[in-house]
């Protein structure tokens, strides 16, 4: 076996084994039927005989070496130091009386410290195990307690890494945890951003097409007056009131675009109308008693994102032309060029007063959102008595 393949291979049966001592931690049945196997098994062991360590100390420090791990879960701190404490006293006093159950006890309790204690008091813990290890090697008589010094430093080596491997365990659970925090917050942030893109989606589609079916209502109801003769007053009145209304419910509107925008996020892009339903749309506007001219300049390939840019500029503009000058006329220009589109629109500012208030802004925010995506440039501002949006949107190359 080559030394990679080897070294991969001895980490991986690591893992399992730290994943399996993980598992079986975890499990309460298993803790208990551990603890109480260690404790029948100090006490039936039957070696408490020592020169140095009188009988009933033996046996009261077998069972106080094994028995706190039936307490662990509820008194870690409390019974990790009776553990710890009592098998020291086999360490410097009684090694050839140990009992097994006491040594695996103690290695036991030496795992937990790190998983069960913070940091300092588990780092207290380990080495407080060595000193009392070197103690009973360097000070305590060999009458008392004989042992050859490679047991000493197996003990201080299997203390080490009992801890160690009690460390590790908690250093994995930990990261399971933080893991599963991250996760989290990464499903609750992906879910915030597609909620927010939905949110951004929603207002522009509301602004772009909701909005501009009202404004027409609202311009409609305005002009009637001016387009049918002879109304009668309550019919006039009837037609004001729809007028108010239509402008009540885009201020409306607008006030829930407010709570759904979030500009901080890109624009969507979603199957829309195109250049050729601006016919579509223009007649509407005509049938609502609006005066739009369209002229058409050169001809061309225009990609599907231009495309749908250009229809929602011309869209915004003659929404607001019928908002603000709902009796005037309105020019609509295409100028097809081989590297880039024109779009513009001027309205003359009509004769009749709209009665509304400065807008949000959105149509605008939207307008240049779309061009800004594109590469394009946008203006819009007063032209004479009326106003004028234009955009020049680049053509992608064509093959």
């Amino acid at each position: 076996m080559q030394p990679v393949a080897s070294r991969a291979w001895v980490s991986g049966r690591t893992d399992a084994g730290l994943a399996w001592l993980a598992r079986v931690g975890q499990r309460r049945g298993a803790q208990v039927a551990v603890c109480v196997a260690l404790v029948v098994w100090a006490v039936l062991s039957g070696r408490w005989g020592h020169s140095g360590l009188a009988e009933p100390l033996a046996f009261v420090a077998a069972v106080l070496g094994s028995a706190p791990l039936l307490a662990l879960r509820w008194f870690p701190t409390v019974s990790l130091a009776l553990l710890l404490a009592a098998n020291s006293v086999f360490v410097l006093f009684g090694r050839l009386a140990w009992p097994i159950a006491g040594v695996v006890a103690w290695l036991v309790a030496l795992v937990a410290c790190p998983i069960l204690l913070s940091r300092r008091r588990a780092l207290v813990a380990l080495v407080g195990t060595e000193l009392v290890v070197l103690a009973a090697a360097v000070f305590v008589s060999a009458h008392v307690s004989a042992t050859p010094w490679d047991a000493t430093v197996a003990e201080a080596l299997a203390a080490l890494l009992a801890w160690t491997l009690g460390s590790n365990l908690h250093g994995r659970h930990e990261a399971g945890v933080e893991q599963a925090a991250v996760a989290e917050r990464v499903r609750a942030l992906t879910e915030a951003e597609a909620a927010s893109r939905g949110r951004v989606g929603i207002a522009r589609e509301l602004h772009d097409v909701v909005a501009h079916h009202v404004s027409l209502i609202a311009v409609r109801a305005a002009t009637a007056r001016y387009s049918l003769l002879d109304l009668s007053p309550p019919v006039e009145r009837a037609f004001d009131e729809i007028a108010e209304q239509a402008r009540t419910a885009l201020g409306e509107l607008r006030t829930v675009l407010g709570v759904l925008r979030t500009p901080q996020l890109p624009p969507e892009q979603a199957p829309q109308p195109r250049l050729a339903d601006i016919e579509d749309l223009v007649d509407r506007v005509r049938a609502a008693g609006g005066r739009v001219d369209v002229s058409v300049t050169g001809s061309g390939r225009v990609p599907e994102s231009v495309q749908l840019c250009g229809y929602r500029i011309v869209q915004e503009a003659l929404t607001n032309a019928g908002r603000y000058a709902p009796d005037g006329a309105v020019t609509v220009e295409l100028d097809y060029r081989p590297d880039a589109l024109t779009v513009r629109v001027l309205d003359d500012g009509g004769t009749a007063a709209a009665g509304q208030a400065a807008g949000s802004g959105y149509g605008l925010i939207g307008m240049r959102e779309r061009v800004a995506m594109l590469g394009g440039t946008l203006q819009a501002g007063p032209a004479g008595r009326g106003f004028a949006v234009s955009a020049v949107l680049p053509l992608e190359p064509t093959t």
